[in-house]
């Protein structure tokens, strides 16, 4: 389902390391997998969105979602675009927060 999502869904750390990057994210920002994985997540935003970065991932690490936040992207090629970003929790077996998960959407045409 991941792979052939519409959307850009991205897995990371509680530090914003990315770890999972499906294929709707590599043509969304132009970043291979194999580029990403590993790598932290303000590639793709742009530098005056880091304080929305901060703020989301004290979200997560507190177990609380982030939902339809709009904001700013950045594609491999330095253009900046709009994004509709949800970003949820991952569980692990303990109740514990582990990591997160996010749901991008590319929102151009909308503007």
């Amino acid at each position: 389902m991941v792979e052939f999502s519409g959307e850009a869904i991205v897995g990371g750390t509680l530090e914003g390391i990315i770890t999972s990057w499906n294929p709707t994210a590599e043509r969304i920002f132009g970043y291979s997998r194999q580029e990403m994985i590993g790598k932290s997540v303000s590639l793709v935003l742009p530098e005056d969105r880091t304080s929305e970065a901060i703020a989301a991932l004290a979200k997560i690490r507190a177990g609380q979602y982030v939902e339809h936040l709009k904001t700013m992207g950045t594609r491999r090629d330095g253009t900046v675009f709009p994004v509709m970003l949800s970003v949820a929790p991952i569980l692990g077996t303990d109740g514990e927060v582990v990591g997160l998960s996010a749901i991008a959407h590319d929102v151009t045409e909308q503007n």
